[in-house]
């Protein structure tokens, strides 16, 4: 009876993936990475590393020092202030929570971000800058939206919390909802926004996007990745 009740979990929970896997929807935060498949390093020198994941050191939910092993097994120390953008593959588990279909339309001509390799469970991380608490730093950041951020761009927040919802087996059925991200608009340092204010932030986002319109009077947070999928769609 047991199995039959964990299979009937497993089963809901693929429901929802398959349910979630709509191009519109972010990526959910990767936490760990798989050892077994390459990982993909450019610096901010020009040089390109591709070695096999090992282990990273994080402060305050940010990296700061990532170890890969070259071809010859050599373990090699980078810091994640070197860091120009990266591909890190999933863990299986993190790899099965982003079965997604993922809309891979090429955003720019200059796209950094490769997008078969998101399809096939990589995470994109880049160095960006950002406001915290009304200083500008920068920092090496895991983007959320990969299929459509060629104007928004929306980064995990390491320190975010989430709300309530049912969960079996150490598996989320529902709620677990994201209460803040860091998003970037265009040029502009990526700034935090949280629920709580999602009003204010909409206005400012998309004031100018006709698509928009239906969601004008009562902007809400849940709706966040429509609202940012269909401005990289439909608006200028």
């Amino acid at each position: 009876m047991k199995k039959i009740i964990q299979s009937a979990a497993m089963l809901v929970f693929s429901l929802l993936i398959i349910q979630d896997g709509i191009a519109q929807n972010f990526l959910p935060a990767t936490n760990s990475f798989s050892r077994n498949k390459t990982a993909y390093i450019t610096l901010k020198n020009g040089d390109e590393i591709e070695a096999k994941f090992r282990s990273v050191k994080t402060k305050k939910g940010l990296f700061t020092k990532i170890w890969v092993t070259d071809e010859s097994d050599e373990r090699l120390e980078i810091l994640a202030e070197d860091v120009q953008h990266m591909h890190l593959p999933a863990s299986d588990w993190d790899k099965l929570a982003k079965a997604t279909d993922v809309d891979l339309t090429k955003a720019d001509d200059d796209y950094t971000l490769n997008q078969e390799m998101v399809k096939d469970g990589y995470a994109y991380f880049e160095t960006v800058e950002v406001m915290t608490k009304k200083k500008k730093r920068t920092a090496l950041m895991q983007l959320l939206n990969p299929a459509y951020a060629n104007k928004i761009r929306v980064y995990n927040n390491p320190w975010s919390t989430e709300t309530g919802g049912m969960s079996y087996s150490g598996i989320q059925l529902s709620g677990g909802q994201t209460k803040s991200f860091y998003v970037k608009d265009g040029d502009k340092p990526a700034v935090l926004i949280k629920m709580k204010d999602y009003k204010k932030w909409f206005k400012e986002f998309f004031s100018n996007c006709d698509a928009l319109d239906e969601y004008r009077k009562r902007p809400r947070w849940k709706d966040f990745e429509v609202h940012v999928y269909k401005h990289a769609k439909s608006c200028k």
